[in-house]
C-alpha cells in the first residue's frame, strides 16, 4: 500500500478503525516512536463506541509519565484485514499509526520522491 508525506513532511497511510457502533477510514500519521497499536482524537473515537478495558501508565518521548484509558478496538492498514488492537486517546487533531500496528511490515520512506510504503515484510533468510 502507498502513503505520502503530508504538507508538514509526516509520513501517512490509509487506516481503517472500527469500534462497536461506527467505522472510520482516514490517513493516518505513522509515528514509529509511539509502541502502542493506534492513538485516535477523543472527538473522532467517541462515535465509533470503542470498549474501555483498562488504564495503563507510559513514558512520553519528552519522559513525562502519563496515565491512560486503554479501549479496545479493530484496526487495519489499507485493505489488510481487520485486527483487534488496544486505542488509546489523545488530545491532538491526529490519527497516529504506531509500532505494533506496524509489526510484520516493512515501511519504505522515500523523501526524495515524497512516496511513503507499507509492506508484507519477508522473513530474513538464514545465513549458509
Amino acid at each position: 500500500m502507498r502513503g505520502y508525506f503530508d504538507e508538514a513532511g509526516y509520513p501517512r497511510i490509509q487506516i481503517t478503525v472500527r469500534g462497536l457502533r461506527e467505522s472510520l477510514t482516514t490517513d493516518g500519521c505513522i509515528d514509529t516512536m509511539f509502541d502502542g497499536a493506534v492513538s485516535l482524537p477523543a472527538e473522532s473515537a467517541l462515535p465509533l463506541g470503542l470498549e474501555l478495558i483498562g488504564r495503563s501508565e507510559f513514558i512520553l518521548g519528552d519522559g513525562t509519565l502519563k496515565s491512560e484509558l486503554i479501549f479496545l478496538g479493530h484496526a487495519a492498514l489499507g485493505r489488510d484485514p481487520l485486527k483487534p488492537v488496544s486505542i488509546l486517546l489523545n488530545e491532538g487533531d491526529d490519527i497516529l499509526i504506531g509500532a505494533r500496528l506496524l509489526e510484520g511490515k516493512r515501511v519504505t520512506t522515500d523523501y526524495g520522491r515524497g512516496l511513503v510504503e507499507v509492506r508484507v515484510s519477508r522473513a530474513p533468510q538464514p545465513d549458509l
